[in-house]
């Protein structure tokens, strides 16, 4: 789990990387997109496993009940201690690392196969992909959405307005160190 962070950590940092190489290139929409996606990845990858499934639940019950069983399955098996029981109690049978790996794997790819599933349901093909910047804008209805984009290299902020139009608004002045500060 530990690891699992400090990667999610780096993803992060890759992901506003890029979107400030977009800034600079003048591709406005093309970095809200890739800020977008970098924020569901690392989200996602830190909740995904506890995703609300309401809509799923309502049309679907029998495979929303399957997604939570999995779910709930690969969430206790994120944080296992690792520890190999060793007692000689049948009550509590010896498990090795590669038992627990296989089980592991084997509910990551039962999950995977939920995830296509679902995405074959009328209304549900998007199921947890990252939005596009069609879909992003529509946040801006009752009025411009601000989203911050802070790296090494530069600091900028990205307006999605009413309109639906992106504009670019450099921070200069505001830098990395500060944002890490503050």
């Amino acid at each position: 789990v530990d690891q699992r962070y400090r990667d999610l950590q780096q993803l992060g940092s890759t992901a506003n990387a890029i979107a400030a190489l977009a800034i600079e290139s003048g591709e406005i929409e093309r970095a809200l997109e890739w800020l977008e996606q970098g924020r569901n990845i690392v989200w996602g990858q830190t909740h995904q496993l506890r995703t609300p499934i309401d809509d799923l639940r309502d049309q679907y019950p029998g495979v929303a009940e399957d997604l939570e069983r999995v779910s709930s399955a690969l969430d206790i098996a994120s944080i296992s201690t690792g520890i190999i029981r060793k007692s000689e109690d049948p009550e509590y049978p010896k498990f090795t690392t590669d038992d627990e790996a296989r089980s592991h794997r084997a509910l990551a790819l039962e999950y995977n196969k939920l995830v296509e599933k679902i995405r074959t349901l009328e209304g549900f093909q998007d199921f947890l992909r990252p939005k596009k910047y069609s879909e992003l804008r529509k946040a801006a209805t009752a009025g411009a959405v601000v989203v911050i984009n802070v790296h090494t290299t530069r600091c900028d902020a990205i307006a999605v307005l009413q309109s639906g139009d992106a504009i670019h608004i450099p921070l200069e002045g505001f830098t990395y160190k500060l944002a890490e500060n503050l």
